[in-house]
């Protein structure tokens, strides 16, 4: 049956479960299941051998193909198509299988090396009670409304409601009983979050935005073959300094919506094995046939799953001028413009953000990928800029490719003016006037009513475009910023040049 479906995957995971299924197997392997927050309180070090053997771990299941990890999610895409026996990822994710599709889930089954107190565990972050501070007791009105908050939100009816739109774990109130027609995988989920007693520590619950991030990248070298094992450890450590611990706490919401399943390019996926489920406040693994990973909660707690942390906001970028800082020497024809045009480690570059949802910045050894995901309707930016002040004295010409892999806004939306893979390069001419030049791109046709930028070109979807911008009349070049706009999308650059 798997090769009637062309399975090419033993297992899939998305890039953004690596942190805390690189935490369930630090549980595993150390007999910890608090060593995740011990280290970031500085009780243990991620340099200790035991979090090396962890990357050790993952690095192999990816050279011996037991996992493919997705940059671009699509994991549960994958799965759902069968083309993958197994899928880490949060419980959540049931909400987009099908029951016929004869699913289990299970915690990561026994791994070598495995601490034997920690068999059967599972990541996972239980859910949070609430409490009423001094002030509030002591107002008669605010204790009434808060008692009577409680007594709604942990209501029977309130949380058979959340179980079944998959938006928790399983129920934290005592004596629940679950009603009889509940449909077969949420009763997986049920079983599965009373059976499993011991919880350990998720990653990204004590980290803060940021260096979450910082620790993602790392991961994304190591999946990619970049670094080692140890590389990945000091940096990761590297990254932790002077940052503050951060006890999220987990609120019942609703699950996160899955990625658009859009296959990505062929160079997209990296092979990474997975027998090894996370199990996390956000995620929880699922696999086929009879592998499957959940969250977990205690008997007595409900694991709530949250949706992935999204980076802390930036400051977003105006396209006003800023006071001029003291100029570069002129720029020669041999000299490039662009400080770090290869976006390692984003050195040279700031974050330019605006609107909600998960903006999501990953500089890998072949491209910047550029993803906004969970926008709902609220039309943002995600991207980088380059602050240059150079002045010159000849034709600038900037080159670089781009490919865009997923724009849920068709055209540049119903003004024309939002588009997933924009490139901007603002300058000063001769007059000392501010002018931009500027290049959109987009992969979805747009309604016939809709108007778009005469300039605006459309391309094919996972197909890299070569971009020139050529400038004649710039007497110094200001910055350049390379974003998406819009709703959800993803834009990929690379191959950067302006000279």
């Amino acid at each position: 049956k798997f090769l009637e479906n062309q399975v090419r995957n033993v297992g899939s995971i998305d890039g953004e479960d690596l942190s805390n299924f690189v935490a369930t197997i630090v549980a595993r392997l150390s007999g910890d299941p608090n060593w995740v927050s011990k280290a970031v309180k500085g009780q243990y070090m991620f340099t200790d051998q035991v979090f090396v053997n962890s990357l050790i771990f993952l690095r192999k299941m990816i050279t011996d193909k037991v996992l493919t990890v997705y940059l671009i999610p699509d994991a549960l895409h994958k799965f759902s198509l069968g083309k993958s026996i197994f899928m880490v990822k949060g419980h959540e994710a049931t909400g987009s299988l099908s029951s016929g599709m004869g699913i289990n889930m299970l915690v990561l089954p026994q791994i070598p090396g495995e601490n034997v107190n920690m068999a059967g565990s599972a990541t996972g972050k239980d859910s949070v009670g609430l409490g009423l501070t001094a002030a509030g007791q002591a107002d008669p009105s605010v204790r009434d409304a808060v008692l009577h908050f409680i007594q709604y939100f942990y209501s029977e009816a309130e949380t058979t409601q959340r179980l079944q739109q998959h938006n928790i774990m399983a129920p934290i109130i005592k004596n629940y009983i679950p009603p009889d027609n509940l449909p077969p995988l949420i009763q997986q989920k049920l079983n599965l979050a009373f059976s499993t007693t011991v919880i350990t520590d998720t990653l990204t619950s004590y980290l803060s935005d940021d260096i979450n991030q910082l620790v993602y990248y790392r991961l994304v070298d190591l999946v990619m073959g970049g670094i080692t094992a140890e590389e990945a450890a000091t940096a990761i450590k590297n990254s932790l300094t002077g940052s503050t611990v951060t006890e999220e706490t987990s609120v019942p919401t609703a699950a996160p919506t899955p990625v658009p399943a859009t296959a990505p390019p062929a160079d997209t996926p990296t092979n990474t094995p997975t027998d090894t489920p996370t199990f996390t406040k956000t995620h929880t693994a699922t696999s086929t046939a009879t592998h499957t990973f959940t969250e977990k909660p205690t008997p007595t707690h409900t694991l709530t799953v949250k949706p992935t942390p999204a980076p802390a906001p930036t400051a977003t970028k105006e396209a006003a001028v800023k006071p001029r800082p003291t100029l570069k020497p002129i720029i020669t024809e041999q000299m490039g413009l662009i400080n770090n045009p290869q976006f390692t480690g984003l050195k040279g570059w700031e974050k330019l953000t605006k609107g909600r949802g998960r903006m999501t910045i990953i500089p890998t050894k072949q491209y910047l990928e550029i993803r906004r995901s969970g926008a709902g309707k609220e039309k943002g930016i995600c991207g980088v800029v380059q602050t240059i002040n150079s002045p010159v004295k000849f034709p600038v010409i900037l080159t670089v490719s781009l490919m865009i892999t997923n724009q849920s806004l068709a055209g540049g939306g119903e003004k024309g003016t939002e588009y997933p893979a924009c490139v901007q390069v603002t300058y000063l001419d001769k007059n000392k006037a501010e002018k931009t030049m500027e290049r959109v791109y987009y992969n979805r046709q747009k309604p016939s009513k809709w108007p778009i930028d005469p300039e605006a070109k459309l391309i094919d979807r996972n197909k890299w475009e070569n971009v020139k911008i050529e400038i004649n009349d710039a007497r110094e070049i200001r910055e350049i910023r390379l974003f998406g706009s819009g709703l959800d999308f993803t834009v990929r650059f690379k191959d950067l040049k302006m000279k």
